[in-house]
């Protein structure tokens, strides 16, 4: 009984050593991705880390208001974070296409390359370019 009570205490302590506190920016799970202040801390954090920082994976697509979007999960640095990226040209995301997204959930979109415009006073990302898209 000892034996299992001293093995039960170290996988313990080593559980609780090994886990690390990972900061959250309370932005990211507090609000709605379409809302305008998560939409402008998503732009603040682009825009002081890079976006070479982050990690882009496909979600799905979406059609608002006859326009084409990708919807993205975003994470890196303490960061989990969803979009909706505006599709005007799908050069390199015709397979998407093709198959309107099917079979590519959670694909890594590798160097997704954003625009960023202002509609209705709000920050929109606008797809420009891809590296490719690991599967």
């Amino acid at each position: 009984m000892k034996k299992f009570s001293l093995i039960i205490a170290i996988g313990f302590i080593l559980s609780t050593v090994s886990c690390k506190e990972v900061k959250t920016n309370k932005v990211f799970t507090t609000l709605d991705p379409s809302s305008p202040q998560y939409k402008h801390e998503l732009v603040k954090e682009f825009l002081s880390r890079g976006t070479k920082n982050f990690t882009f994976n496909f979600d799905g697509l979406a059609n608002i208001a006859g326009k084409d979007y990708m919807k993205v999960d975003i994470s890196g640095g303490g960061i989990n974070a969803k979009s909706l990226v505006l599709i005007n040209n799908w050069h390199k995301l015709e397979g998407i296409k093709r198959t309107r997204g099917i079979s590519y959930q959670g694909a890594e979109l590798k160097n997704l390359q954003l625009d960023l415009v202002n509609v209705n006073r709000e920050p929109t990302f606008v797809y420009r370019d891809i590296d490719k898209i690991i599967d």
